[in-house]
């Protein structure tokens, strides 16, 4: 997966948002750390997502 960039926490956020809008209701995001390796970063993501998402 090296030829592929991460997603930035922006991407995942809209994504998760995008996937939930379509009322799935069990959505979790995996392996956060690829997306969010910043403190600001986990902050926007727990801003944005609800809790037990991540």
């Amino acid at each position: 997966m090296k030829d592929f960039r991460s997603p930035s926490v922006e991407e995942m956020v809209r994504a998760y948002k995008a996937v939930r809008s379509i009322d799935l209701t069990n959505v979790r995001l995996g392996n956060v750390g690829i997306c969010a390796r910043t403190e600001k970063d986990r902050e926007y993501l727990m801003a944005h997502v609800d809790s037990g998402a991540y």
